[in-house]
Parts: structure tokens; sequence; C-alpha cells
């Protein structure tokens, strides 16, 4: 019995290599003799990329036009963000929701975060998770105080820990995440809410920006 092994062959698109998997299974001898196909793994990364982004222009930071947006369940209240306005929302669970580039796959996450820990304990604990993580390089990381600028939190001043780190997903291809935890002013120490934005390298700039609008618009419902 011949066996196919699972294998990818490359073709050329868009001066781009694609890696499209080979059928795996079995042809039988004459002999009857049997054979087994070689395992194969599947991984998942985040953000999820679709294919041929590579003829997805970068993200233009003035072109991202926002809108405000509810989300999160009766458990914790409930939040409210500006997101990317044309992103598709997809809820993970009561207290987290990303929004989705419906062509670039970059992606814009918010989580309420429990049990409380520390802003920097919180920093320093996910750190620890990515240095595992396939082609981690931590590119900065930054503390400071913002202004939500929601006329709601009344100016109030909310302290944060950013970093920025990039990786490689299940392609090879290089992605970039900014992620922020940011805390209440009611509770200037303790992580609350986690606002995540991943995507290509040459989105970094709007990423950024993307994060940086939708920290200063968070708001809590009581």
């Amino acid at each position: 019995m011949r066996c196919i092994k699972s294998g990818y062959v490359a073709k050329a698109l868009a001066a781009t290599l694609i890696f499209v998997p080979l059928a795996t299974g079995c042809v039988s001898n004459s002999n009857g003799a049997t054979g087994k196909p070689e395992p194969t793994s599947t991984t998942t990364a985040t953000p999820t990329r679709p294919p041929q982004t590579a003829t997805v222009p970068a993200l233009n930071t003035s072109q991202v036009q926002y809108a405000p947006t509810k989300w999160g369940g009766p458990a914790n209240r409930g939040f409210s963000n500006v997101v990317p306005l044309t992103w598709k929302p997809v809820v993970l669970s009561e207290d987290e929701v990303k929004w989705v580039h419906p062509d670039s796959g970059s992606n814009l996450r918010l989580r309420f975060l429990r049990p409380e820990q520390p802003l920097t304990t919180r920093v320093d604990n996910k750190l620890k998770q990515l240095s595992a993580t396939p082609g981690f390089q931590l590119l900065s990381r930054s503390t400071g105080t913002i202004d939500r600028s929601n006329p709601a939190n009344n100016g109030l001043l909310s302290p944060y820990i950013t970093f920025t780190y990039r990786y490689l997903d299940e392609t090879g291809a290089v992605r970039v995440v900014v992620d922020r935890y940011l805390a209440l002013s009611s509770s200037p120490t303790i992580a609350t809410i986690e606002v995540s934005t991943g995507g290509r390298l040459e989105d970094l700039a709007a990423l950024t920006e993307i994060t940086t609008r939708a920290s200063t618009s968070f708001l809590a419902f009581p």
C-alpha cells in the first residue's frame, strides 16, 4: 500500500508564496500491504488572518472610522468604547468581545479582567506566558495615565501599562500586537480592562491609534 504524506506545495501568487496542504491518504499495493498516513497537527494563532492578505493595503490611520458600542453582560454591568465602524463584532464570552477587520484579519479585543490583580502583576504574568510564543520579541513597554475622553467620566484619570510585541503566526508571517491594561480611577492600581489590537506589521501605526481611541473612550455602566 502506497501512502501520500501530508505536506505543502508552494504556489506563486502576486509575488507571495502560499502554502497549500496536500491530501493525505493511502493507496493499496498489489501485495495488499497497508500503511498509515503520518499524523498532522493544526495550530491556531491570534489574530486570525484570512488568506491572501498580502493584497490588502496597510490600514490607514486617517481612514479608520469609529462608533461607540456597548458590550459586556449583566455580571460585569456593561461597558462602552468606540470601535472601528466597519469591523465585525465577535462575542468571545460575557467578559470579552473582539472586532475583526473584514479583509486583513486585524482585530481589536476588549476584555473585562477578573479576578482583581495589580497592573504590574497582570502585565508581568502575560509577558511570561508570551515568552514561549514562536518569534516573540518585546518591542516596547510604557506606563502612563490617560484622561478618558467620554464626558460621562468627568475627566477621570486612568493609569495604564502598554506593551507592544511581535511574533510569528502559523504560516511564519510576522504579526504585531499592542496590548494595554487599564485601571479605573476608583482602583488606580488594579487592572480592570484589557484593550488589545493585533494584525500585520505594516498596520502597527493604525493599531496603536485604535488602542488609544478605545482606551480613552472607555465608560463603565452601573
